[in-house]
């Protein structure tokens, strides 16, 4: 269970288990490593394991949810805490597949110590985990003003995971992305600039990628930037004009912080003008949330 909040328990923590275990060999540190599985949503399994503890005619609603973390850990895990972990690996996007359907997804870490154990699930409180329902706000209130643990609606997600890898290889540098990228379209999307929802201020994990920007754009004194941001559909058009904007700021600023001249580098906001995916799907609209360097 990835997702199950608290309000439609009428608990005080949201519901999620988790997967442990113990890799062949401890990593080393400094070295690239490929976290790769296979996953698929288990609505049926959902539906079935609440109907179980509270009846059939039990309201459930199935749906995908982000948030699914992978934390390597020194030491045997003895307990989880309800939240705190810091997994090294992260999809922050709902994971979503077809009925059936195995997807294999995959990411790519340095460890800094020689991590033995490992443990798989969801690491952050459901309120802040991105889902596919949309009518979350209706449900909550709803659940807000029934007590009973049956008359609640039932949000969760499920999902089942197999054959679980680590394996060495070799991690491509921001720098090597960056340079390729720019030498085919003139246009970089970053991968790692993310922004806590309605909020601007760079996180620690941008900050590697926006390094590497600089670095590159400062070798090339001929080449003028714009950093643009965007935004999905999802809210007011005027708002996530100045939303993206703000964002696009946050960057030009750290790239001037860097070192460079201002009069190379310029920023923009386009709110939801310029999607690049359709933002009737989660997975669109997170694709829609991005910020660029345009090359001019």
């Amino acid at each position: 269970i990835n997702y199950l909040p608290a309000v439609d328990l009428g608990k005080r923590y949201d519901f999620h288990e988790y997967i442990n275990g113990q890799l062949r060999f401890p990593l080393a540190p400094g070295r690239a490593y490929k976290v790769e599985l296979y996953i698929q949503q288990a609505d049926s399994v959902a539906i079935d394991h609440l109907q179980v503890i509270y009846g059939e005619k039990q309201d459930i609603k199935t749906l995908a949810s982000g948030n699914l973390g992978i934390c390597f850990l020194y030491n045997k895990p003895r307990w989880l805490p309800k939240d705190g972990f810091q997994p090294q690996v992260l999809f922050k996007d709902p994971i979503i597949t077809k009925k059936g359907e195995w997807k294999k997804i995959s990411a790519t870490f340095v460890p800094d110590r020689a991590f033995l154990f490992f443990v798989v699930g969801n690491f952050f409180k459901d309120e802040n985990t991105r889902n596919t329902l949309t009518n979350n706000d209706e449900i909550r209130a709803f659940n807000e003003t029934h007590p009973g643990f049956s008359e609640k609606k039932k949000r969760i997600s499920y999902y089942v995971i197999d054959d679980f890898s680590v394996t060495l290889t070799e991690m491509p540098t921001a720098r090597s992305v960056i340079t390729e990228t720019l030498a085919e379209n003139s246009v970089y999307i970053f991968k790692n600039v993310n922004f806590e929802t309605n909020k601007w201020e760079l996180l620690p994990e941008a900050l590697p990628e926006l390094k590497a920007l600089a670095a590159y754009l400062l070798e090339h004194p001929g080449k003028q930037a714009e950093i643009a941001g965007h935004t999905d559909n999802v809210g007011n058009k005027k708002d996530n004009r100045v939303l993206s904007e703000k964002r696009a700021e946050a960057v030009y600023k750290y790239l001037v912080f860097k070192g460079m001249e201002k009069g190379r580098l310029s920023f923009k906001g386009y709110g939801e003008q310029q999607p690049i995916e359709p933002n009737t799907t989660a997975k669109g609209r997170a694709a829609n949330r991005r910020v660029e360097c345009r090359l001019k």
